[in-house]
């Protein structure tokens, strides 16, 4: 088989009547090509083709994602930087907020957590200064924008906030520390409680963290 560059491959399209063609110029070598004209009809069966060939169709399909997306969650599988993909209990259930959403390694283990002990939570939710809350589809106005926490629960009267943090309480620089104690602050005026679990606690504690949470949904 041979090995193919985006430099052997070119598209160029024309008009045929009504209708618009595309012709395929495949390099083989320096004096060699092949080509060959499609159909836009043509052009989505060979998509469909090749995307059953990469595994990418049934991820797109699943999550209603577009391409690039698709990409990145087989990239995700494959690296197993988090656990191991094949194992999870919940691969194509959560891939897409698992491995495009989430923004670090202890969110996506997290997410695994809660999801699998029946809580679902909303991902990189964005709380305005004037309590506002929009979902992560939502570009962030850095003039408006209050927090983005990494976790949303709403349970009857309980709205809980729960962020990540890879830094210990202790790692903070006075700065960090004053800027999230503002956070928490201005969420608990707008009637949220505000968890905060370190790195320790999610990697070697995560019962503890469950229960927290549980309890904190349940009061």
């Amino acid at each position: 088989m041979l090995p193919i560059s985006n430099d052997d491959i070119s598209v160029e399209p024309y008009k045929d009547g009504e209708r618009i063609k595309y012709s395929f110029y495949f390099k083989i070598d320096s004096s060699t090509f092949l080509t060959k004209d499609l159909y836009e009809r043509d052009l989505d069966s060979l998509l469909d083709n090749v995307l059953l060939a990469l595994d990418y169709k049934q991820i797109m399909t699943t999550f209603s994602c577009s391409v690039q997306d698709a990409r990145k969650i087989k990239e995700e599988w494959k690296r197993n930087s988090y656990e191991n993909c094949e194992d999870c209990k919940l691969k194509l259930k959560e891939c897409y907020r698992c491995c495009i959403v989430c923004e670090s390694p202890l969110e996506k283990k997290l997410l695994r957590e809660l999801v699998i002990n029946g809580l679902q939570p909303k991902l990189q939710m964005r709380i305005s200064k004037t309590n506002e809350v929009s979902d992560y589809t939502k570009p962030v106005n850095k003039e408006t924008i209050l927090t983005i926490p990494d976790f949303y629960i709403e349970k009857e009267n309980k709205k809980v906030c729960i962020y990540t943090d890879g830094m210990t309480y202790h790692n903070r620089n006075d700065r960090q520390f004053e800027r999230d104690r503002n956070i928490d602050r201005e969420l608990q005026n707008f009637g949220y409680t505000v968890l905060r679990f370190g790195t320790n606690e999610i990697n070697n504690e995560i019962e503890k963290v469950l229960d927290v949470i549980k309890r904190t949904l349940s009061n």
